[in-house]
Parts: C-alpha cells; sequence; structure tokens
C-alpha cells in the first residue's frame, strides 16, 4: 500500500514545536498516552454497551449507530484521501507513539491513515450523540475538553496532522446528527439493510483493518438488535453492580471469542490471497460482536445478573 503527501508549512511548525515540548518534559509522553485511551474504540464501545445493557436500549442503540457510523465514515475518507502520517514523511516529526507497535512504522497497513484522525472523531462521536440523547449543556462542556486533549495528543506524539483532528472534529459532529434523522425517519427493519449494504460498499476500495474490524462491528451489532426484537427483548437494570458485571462479562465475551476466532489462523502462510484474510477479520469481528449484543444478553435472565427481580426494569 502506498498514500498521498499534503501538507501546510504551518502544520509542520506546530507539530515540531509541540515534539519540543514532549522532548523538554520526557513525563509528559505517559500523560499523553493515557489521553489518547479515550479515544480508542474500547472507551465508546464501554459506553454503548453499558448504556444498551443496562439503561436503556433503545438510546444505546441510537448511540451505536450514530458513533460506529462515524467509524465507517470516517475510515471511508481515510482510504479516499490516503493521506500518509507526518511522521512517514517529514524527519523532522518523530512517531512517539505508533498506532501498532507490533508492525514497521512504514506499514500504512498496519499503521493507516492519516487523515481525518480517528481518535479524534470517536470521541468527538460519542459527546455529540450523547448530548442528542439527553440535551444535558455539560457532556458538551466535558466533551468539548476530552476532544481538545485528544486533538493535542495526536498531533503531538507525530501521527496526525492538525489537519486531521480538525477534519475528524467536523467528521464527528456530522455524523451523528445526520444518524439521528436517519433513525426518526426510519425503522430499523429499513434501515440497517441500508446501513449493512453501504458499509460493505466500502470494503471494495478501504483496504485497512481499521475498517475491516469496524464493518464486521456494526453488522454483528445490528444484526443482533434485530435478532433481540424478534426473539424476546432483555430487561435493562438501575443496579449500578448488576450493569458493572454485565458489561465487564460482556467485554471478556467478546474478547475471548475475538481470540478463538483468530488464532487457528495466526500461522497460516502469508501467501494466502489477501481477500482471504480479509474475510476473516471481518467475520471474526461480526461474529464476536452479534454473540456479545445478540445471544449473551439472553444470560441475563439468571440469578448472576438478576440479584432481584424487582429491580430490573
Amino acid at each position: 500500500m502506498s498514500g498521498t503527501v499534503f501538507q501546510f508549512d504551518w502544520e509542520i511548525r506546530l507539530m515540531e514545536w509541540l515534539q519540543s515540548i514532549v522532548a523538554a518534559n520526557p513525563f509528559m509522553i505517559y500523560i499523553i498516552k493515557a489521553i489518547t485511551q479515550f479515544g480508542e474504540p474500547v472507551f465508546s464501545a464501554l459506553i454503548i454497551a453499558y448504556i444498551y445493557w443496562n439503561h436503556d436500549k433503545r438510546k444505546g442503540m441510537r448511540i451505536a449507530v450514530d458513533v460506529l457510523g462515524t467509524m465507517i465514515v470516517n475510515n471511508q475518507i481515510k482510504n479516499i484521501f490516503d493521506r500518509m502520517r507526518p511522521y512517514m514523511t517529514n524527519e523532522t516529526i518523530e512517531c512517539l507513539y505508533p498506532v501498532d507497535p507490533d508492525y514497521p512504522l512504514d506499514d500504512i497497513f498496519r499503521q493507516g491513515y492519516s487523515f481525518p484522525s480517528g481518535h479524534t472523531a470517536n470521541v468527538t462521536s460519542i459527546f455529540v450523540s450523547l448530548f442528542l440523547q439527553d440535551g444535558k449543556k455539560i457532556l458538551l462542556s466535558l466533551g468539548s475538553i476530552l476532544v481538545f486533549l485528544i486533538c493535542f495528543a495526536r498531533v503531538a506524539v507525530g501521527v496526525h496532522y492538525p489537519t486531521d483532528v480538525l477534519a475528524a472534529v467536523i467528521v464527528g459532529i456530522v455524523t451523528p446528527i445526520v444518524a439521528e434523522l436517519l433513525q426518526d425517519k426510519y425503522e430499523p427493519k429499513i434501515l440497517y439493510p441500508v446501513i449493512i449494504l453501504y458499509t460493505l460498499m466500502g470494503v471494495l476500495f478501504c483496504m485497512t483493518d481499521d475498517y475491516l474490524s469496524c464493518t464486521g462491528i456494526i453488522i454483528g451489532f445490528l444484526l443482533a438488535d434485530l435478532y433481540d426484537e424478534r426473539h424476546g427483548s432483555f430487561k435493562t437494570t438501575s443496579n449500578k453492580l448488576r450493569g458493572l458485571i454485565r458489561t465487564l462479562f460482556g467485554g471478556i465475551i467478546f474478547l475471548s471469542i475475538s481470540y478463538l476466532m483468530k488464532y487457528p489462523f495466526e500461522h497460516l502462510s502469508a501467501d494466502l490471497p489477501q481477500l482471504f484474510f480479509r474475510f476473516l477479520r471481518l467475520l471474526r469481528y461480526g461474529t464476536a460482536t452479534f454473540i456479545t449484543m445478540g445471544v449473551y444478553p439472553r444470560l441475563f435472565r439468571y440469578n448472576i445478573f438478576r440479584f432481584n427481580e424487582k429491580e430490573d426494569q
């Protein structure tokens, strides 16, 4: 895979200045790495899962469509512009925190494209979506602070240009708004197949692992919601301990299934068609998500998840 290069002089100067500050304060890199975790998909996934399983299923599903839709759109834009990361084309910019430390820094397939920033779009979309559901201004205040910190972190570590994070903020605002309008207008049985088809179309030109992972997750989530509606909806709960247990077990189940589906193919020859590995990745994330979000909640009726039946909503 190759990429394109487009940048402004002011971006490079700003990044050089930020990296000089980080170099002068070595402890800052640990703070930056900690901040970056809030932009990881797992952060959004935990919030969505907790709301979906415990607080309000419909609200959780709407947030999922908003946020996962943002991930899909953002990754499609990445693969259209094919912008290489700053450190790949500028000797004065250092990569202080690679996307995937297990692979070479110049491996675009593993490290991904630069424009727009996925971390920034993720954290922007989750707070915009939460605000659209509840209308609480505190969410915008907290979200704005965290988005600013994520933008600073991604630029300072050399993996994104300033224009990457600015574009990501726009994507993270616009996509949830459009997704909310579509969810207001169309029923799930009509909207979900359209979303799935649109997402699968992106597989034709999106070559990065991130897009395949997102595609599998959103398809698995949408199918799980339709499955749950047809075979009996689970009950949400106001019990915080029960909610944490549900979420913890759900995370363990997702990771376990994902690993078990990956392990048998880890040592296959790299000479096999790339299409084969792409399909496996999509299937792995789709299956893990469907089981976690669609099948696993059927266990909520048992005592380990119930505690006290009268507390179920």
